[in-house]
């Protein structure tokens, strides 16, 4: 028996295969005469747009390849029947790509973000056979091939950790056997400098399953508290203003937004308050960080209110620092790296000088030191 054999045995998990779809398929499948490769092909589609979509509720774009990679061939046959069925809706409004293929939208009718634990259901295929999957990197540069053979070089440990949440623990599972099968996806945006990879979409409970495959070690996990309230600096000319602001970055910004508006809202919700106000390209005034800024900080705001593309220029800003700049360090020094975007991963022998250079980098591009929260992925 090789290696690969007795680490595939010790994982009985591999052949487990289990796929959310709404409770109105569910109950379908569950009493239709169809096989369980047609079960499973119309399962995947639900499965694949909950788990891909930020908000479950719109049309979420799959291209015709994908398509064809999950379902064979004859996919569109599975679409007829899933629309027929009323379990799918289909935006007409398609793009011809050759490269990428013909791109439809998809979405569940009746799920939504509201909804969508308690529509929701989940089947279960326990395979005969492990089903391997494939990697879709597209390294196009040094740093890129470097973080791939860097992610090339993990493993998930043989006892997967409980995951509470159902959700996230079927997700946890799916990705685990991802990076067991070396299925990272690495590639740049099409629109930003961010360097994406399967071990970003993970679960962040299931990342603990993380190790390096050679020495079984565990992986310590670096991001920047706050991390696009912490690059505003670099936009800010005004040096009472710069200086103001970095003040309240060191503590803790949310709560100081908080207070100053006088808002109960919780500290995710003004994450996505921050990030509505800079992503839309009005930069409405009425958001609460808006409201903040031009009474506090009317330069910066301005700046930003001149800046359609800010979320875009920060993704770039945040890219730069941790891919390019702190990739090749770690790249040219030969020290085990990895990307996350605001943030990333490596081993606790060069946790400590990582810190230090992700700091001074940080600190010479964008104008201050930041806080970077530290953690060790074990169970």
């Amino acid at each position: 028996m090789t290696r690969k054999q007795r680490n595939d045995l010790e994982r009985p998990w591999l052949k487990q295969e289990i796929l959310v779809v709404s409770k109105k398929l569910g109950t379908l499948l569950s009493t239709s005469s169809l096989t369980d490769t047609e079960k499973r092909q119309r399962a995947l589609i639900h499965h694949m747009i909950i788990r891909d979509s930020e908000d479950v509720g719109l049309y979420h774009n799959v291209s015709s390849r994908v398509l064809g990679n999950l379902l064979g061939n004859n996919y569109s046959t599975v679409l007829k029947w899933m629309v027929q069925n009323q379990c799918l809706d289909i935006n007409q409004s398609y793009s011809s790509d050759v490269d990428k293929g013909f791109t439809k939208s998809y979405r569940i009718p009746g799920l939504n973000l509201k909804n969508r634990l308690t529509e929701t259901t989940f089947f279960t295929f326990n395979h005969p056979r492990i089903i391997r999957v494939n990697d879709g990197s597209d390294p196009t540069d040094d740093v890129s091939k470097f973080v791939l053979t860097n992610l090339n070089r993990l493993t998930v440990r043989k006892e997967l950790v409980h995951i509470e949440d159902t959700h996230r623990r079927i997700f946890g599972l799916e990705y685990s056997k991802w990076v067991y099968h070396k299925r990272f996806d690495v590639k740049y945006g099409e629109n930003s400098k961010r360097l994406s990879h399967t071990v970003i979409r993970m679960v962040k409970e299931a990342r603990v399953n993380l190790i390096l495959e050679e020495t079984g070690e565990s992986l310590v996990y670096f991001d920047v508290t706050a991390c696009y309230p912490n690059l505003l600096p670099f936009w800010i000319h005004d040096p009472s203003e710069k200086s103001r602001f970095v003040e309240i970055l060191k503590e803790d910004f949310y709560g100081v937004l908080a207070s100053s508006s006088k808002s109960k809202s919780s500290r995710d919700r003004l994450k996505g308050v921050v990030s509505r106000f800079l992503c839309d390209k009005k930069h409405p005034s009425n958001n609460i960080m808006g409201r903040w800024l031009e009474t506090n900080f009317p330069n910066l705001f301005n700046t930003i209110c001149n800046t359609p593309s800010m979320a875009l220029s920060l993704q770039n800003l945040e890219a730069d620092l941790f891919v390019q700049k702190l990739g090749r360090w770690a790249m040219t020094n030969q020290v085990w790296y990895v990307p996350m975007y605001d943030g990333f991963l490596c081993l606790t022998r060069d946790a400590l000088t990582l810190r230090q250079q992700a700091e001074s980098i940080f600190e010479s591009i964008v104008g201050h030191r930041p806080l970077l929260r530290e953690g060790i992925l074990k169970p």
